[in-house]
């Protein structure tokens, strides 16, 4: 599992500092602003789904739940990942979080 702070080097790495060493993506996208948001609009919209999941009261299996957790964890780190400054990505990984009383 990636750390928060892993996602934050590289934010902070690629989009503040523009340090694109390491780098193996498309630089192009770190300069378009609407494939950022658009990119990350879907990632937290499959983060959404999932956390729906967690919250459907059918849905007891406690298997399945850590398994919803972590992809939906895993979804919004990435949207957030893809578009640092985008308020969706974060209130919805936001949300989770407290839903989990994960406050720290």
């Amino acid at each position: 599992m990636i750390r928060p702070d892993e996602y934050r080097g590289f934010i902070e790495k690629t989009y503040l500092r523009r340090d694109f060493t390491g780098f193996t993506g498309d630089r192009s996208f770190v300069r378009d602003d609407q494939a950022q948001k658009a990119f990350s609009k879907l990632r937290s919209s499959i983060g959404g789904i999932y956390a729906w999941r967690i919250s459907d009261p059918s849905n007891r299996n406690p298997i399945a739940q850590q398994r919803m957790i972590k992809e939906a964890e895993f979804a919004f780190k990435q949207a957030f990942a893809f578009c640092p400054y985008s308020p969706e990505a974060v209130f919805r990984y936001v949300n989770l979080l407290l839903g989990m009383h994960r406050f720290e």
